[in-house]
């Protein structure tokens, strides 16, 4: 996530509302919108990728419990 500007202001929201930085685990998937989006023509391998790497940060958090 070389440039990502949503995350910075997601940990500082979460933080004024009381979440300890510990207790944050974001996971995100790039290229979601690939099927709709001209420009992005090409990189659906990349998107699949992507989105099998959040599914498995997110069974990964799930079984944490």
């Amino acid at each position: 996530m070389d440039l990502d500007f949503q995350l910075p202001y997601l940990k500082a929201w979460t933080a004024r509302l009381g979440v300890r930085p510990e207790h944050l685990h974001p996971v995100a998937a790039a290229l979601t919108r690939v099927d709709v989006l001209p420009f992005q023509a090409g990189q659906e391998e990349a998107a699949a990728a992507s989105l099998a790497e959040a599914r498995t940060a997110l069974a990964r958090l799930a079984a944490a419990d």
